[in-house]
């Protein structure tokens, strides 16, 4: 069993919160015994007696020390027995509640007189500066920490982002950052070498202090090593975004060649629908070699659909085909013809795109 130490309960420097809560806790004490000794008063004399008769709980009021059997009470005044045991349930609370705020409320006055933290603050300067503090005030602590000096990395001159308090930081990204720990009031070092156990340095890009408990925590460094993977990934999403905001426009394309070409005006809108969804499909069995039914048939807990989870270079594969296909349909090539020549062109696309060789059967 771990034990935790008193800072990570309490917090560094925390007698003043410490005596807060004291004085709260007595109030609450108070609030106890006096609502205690009012429902005491209004209980009725006398003890409360239980025993057992096979699997019957039976209950009997003791209104006479020297009679320790007493009266049986009856199912029908329950009532009696109900508030027997409950006077004597707030009495021992009552007892409780009376020894500990003794307790607590010579602990309050020792602290509202004698503070570790206090017998730094009330030496002369000069005396100060020869001592090591048992405990440094939050300030204290926290002058020293953002205190130390370390050589920064090097930043390229195009860049000028500049948080709130002046720090320069490499992206948007980390402006937001460093803004909201500024705006919270956490303290932080940017890109503070540190040296991980059985690592080299590395340069996390925020540390950060937790001033009640006066750690660096190590989940922050987790956080910040998820931070740059994040990073890393939103690069990474910003181009598959616009790779897929041009396969939609390209679909507009597509589809407006289906309306123009592939769709008489007496169809119904359910009809109409259909026939969107089977050119669709052509595409995706082109693509994908599946169906969009077929795809959420094998893909049930996915949301979306089959081109949601198409990677960059199936989305530029896709909004190359959507083009040749509209052309296609505008040349008046059947279906099924099209469908193979587009799988033949997807085919030779992912083969350039992934660098390997094509090894897809063509659609018969």
């Amino acid at each position: 069993m771990t034990v935790k130490t008193y800072n990570e309960i309490i917090g560094a420097n925390k007698e003043k919160e410490l005596l807060e809560a004291l004085k709260a806790r007595n109030l609450y004490l108070k609030k106890i015994i006096t609502e205690k000794e009012k429902t005491i008063a209004k209980a009725p004399e006398g003890l409360l007696r239980i025993s057992r008769s096979g699997n019957r709980i039976q209950y009997y009021y003791r209104t006479d020390p020297k009679d320790f059997n007493g009266e049986y009470i009856k199912d029908d005044n329950c009532q009696l027995a109900c508030k027997l045991a409950q006077k004597d349930y707030d009495s021992r609370v009552l007892k409780i509640a009376e020894a500990e705020i003794k307790l607590t409320k010579k602990y309050e006055k020792l602290l509202e007189k004698n503070m570790i933290s206090d017998v730094y603050e009330s030496l002369h300067d000069g005396r100060r500066r020869l001592i090591v503090p048992t405990e440094l005030s939050s300030e204290q602590f926290l002058e020293r920490w953002t205190g130390v000096s370390y050589e920064p990395m090097s930043v390229s001159e195009d860049i000028s982002f500049y948080s709130t308090c002046g720090v320069r930081v490499r992206s948007k990204s980390e402006l937001i950052i460093a803004n909201m720990l500024e705006q919270k009031g956490i303290p932080y070092r940017y890109e503070y070498p540190i040296t991980l156990k059985g690592q080299e340095m590395v340069r996390p890009d925020f540390m950060c202090l937790n001033v009640s408990t006066r750690q660096e925590p190590q989940f922050k460094l987790y956080l910040i090593r998820e931070f740059d993977r994040l990073k890393t990934e939103e690069q990474a999403q910003i181009g598959w975004n616009a790779k897929r905001e041009l396969s939609k426009i390209n679909y507009r394309i597509h589809t407006d060649a289906i309306k123009e070409y592939l769709i008489p005006a007496e169809l119904t809108k359910q009809q109409i629908s259909i026939v969107y969804a089977n050119e669709a499909d052509v595409l995706n069995m082109a693509l994908f070699g599946v169906t969009a039914k077929q795809w959420r048939e094998t893909n049930p807990d996915k949301d979306g659909n089959i081109r949601n989870y198409a990677g960059i270079n199936e989305l530029i594969c896709l909004s190359n085909m959507e083009n040749i296909n509209a052309l296609l349909i505008e040349e008046g090539m059947a279906q099924s013809e099209r469908l193979k020549k587009l799988n033949q062109i997807a085919i030779h696309q992912m083969s350039v795109l992934n660098e390997e060789p094509a090894n897809r059967q063509y659609v018969k």
